[in-house]
């Protein structure tokens, strides 16, 4: 048996063969016929920033808490073995994955056994129909609510696995591939790895009370949304008495609200000097997340420089 393991991954960006990295993963194991048997899930700490932190929604403090790719691809690689890996869009996620594993010196040689719900949704949906996760979703009538949290989309992902598994007569092709994934495995890593960290484990130290472990069929547990990230933990205040005056250094790092160019030109205004690296000569560093893991908010940190939220930096303004 064992069946199937959806996986989806949140990443830093769409490029793993460069400087992109995983920053959340999911894993739900389904039996052959589809049903649902198990779900887990963890963020990652990639050790630079999160990217497109507006689309996934991690948080720099929730990441700095989480442990690194290595030390949870014990127990992901455990959770893979022997079975069909499947993934919406599946190239993406597996290409993050052999990466992920390169970099920490590990090498699978063997082809993996994938399947991606993506190429299969032209068996199953209308001619002409998009194949987002979203749309194959609504088709089958599956709830996608928080696309771009891993645990959402390996969620939805299994499910849609299960709607094809239904609406297949002949069952001989996913047998084979059920067979083919039995015989796959991943060697072991040695290392016992570290506790998987959901994303509301971070928010516990944060004086949120999370529910207890998920079942495999218990729900989703909310925690705050990215939004109410800074509010939460009153985090990104630049400290008491801290001004700006005219031809103090300014850096800038992440995807803020404004454009840099625009954000550039507001300090120029000002009479401050926009700074493309980090300096001791910076007085202020501004970060769209203030928790930022970026080389900038890190090297800020170890010169004892502030750094504050963008919210923060209007307010030094009086914009």
């Amino acid at each position: 048996m064992p069946g199937f393991a959806t996986i989806d991954f949140e990443t830093t960006g769409l490029f793993p063969g460069g400087s992109d990295r995983a920053i959340e993963v999911a894993v739900v194991h389904s039996d052959p016929d589809g049903t649902i048997t198990g779900r887990w899930d963890t963020l990652i700490n990639p050790g630079r920033d999160l990217g497109r932190q507006d689309i996934h929604r991690i948080t720099a403090f929730e990441a700095r808490q989480a442990p690194t790719f290595g030390e949870i691809a014990p127990e992901l690689l455990d959770l893979l073995s022997g079975r069909v890996i499947v993934a919406h869009n599946a190239s993406f996620d597996t290409r993050f994955l052999l990466a992920e594993l390169e970099r920490m010196g590990y090498s699978h040689w063997d082809e993996l056994v994938s399947l991606c719900t993506m190429r299969l949704a032209k068996e199953y949906l209308p001619p002409g129909a998009r194949r987002s996760l979203a749309e194959c979703c609504a088709t089958f009538g599956i709830e996608l609510d928080g696309a771009h949290r891993a645990s959402v989309d390996a969620e939805a992902t299994a499910l849609l696995l299960a709607a094809y598994i239904d609406h297949t007569e002949d069952r001989s092709g996913w047998d084979e591939y059920l067979a083919r994934g039995l015989e796959h495995s991943f060697a072991r890593i040695p290392s016992p790895g570290a506790p998987w960290f959901p994303r509301e484990r971070a928010w516990e130290s944060a004086g949120y009370t999370a529910a207890p472990a998920r079942r495999a069929d218990a729900p989703r547990r909310r925690v705050p949304t990215f939004v109410d990230h800074l509010a939460a933990l009153d985090r990104g205040r630049p400290p008491r008495g801290f001004a700006l005056g005219a031809g103090d250094h300014i850096a800038l790092t992440g995807s803020m609200s404004r454009p840099r160019e625009e954000w550039n030109a507001i300090l120029a205004g000002s009479g401050l000097v926009p700074r493309s690296y980090v300096t001791k000569q910076v007085k202020v560093v501004a970060a769209a997340d203030p928790d930022s893991l970026s080389t900038k908010a890190r090297r800020a940190r170890a010169y004892g420089i502030p750094v504050v939220s963008e919210s923060a930096l209007t307010a030094l303004l009086g914009l």
